[in-house]
């Protein structure tokens, strides 16, 4: 059942995405992995990875 539901959320969550973006009427999609990030200096392709990996510095070591 588990397995059952999960999959369920991940269907809707697909769907959910790509009816968003087909409303928001981008012209294409392109992800991180396609980003010439050589040719914008000022991003820092570190944190933007880590960003997108929902990775965070912990609460404990922030002043």
């Amino acid at each position: 059942m588990d397995r059952l539901l999960t999959e369920e959320v991940a269907a809707k969550t697909a769907k959910n995405i790509t009816m968003r973006t087909n409303l928001a009427r981008f012209p294409f999609v392109k992800g991180l992995e396609v980003f010439e990030f050589g040719y914008q200096l000022s991003v820092d392709k570190k944190q933007i990875q880590q960003l997108a990996a929902a990775h965070f510095p912990s609460m404990a070591r922030m002043p």
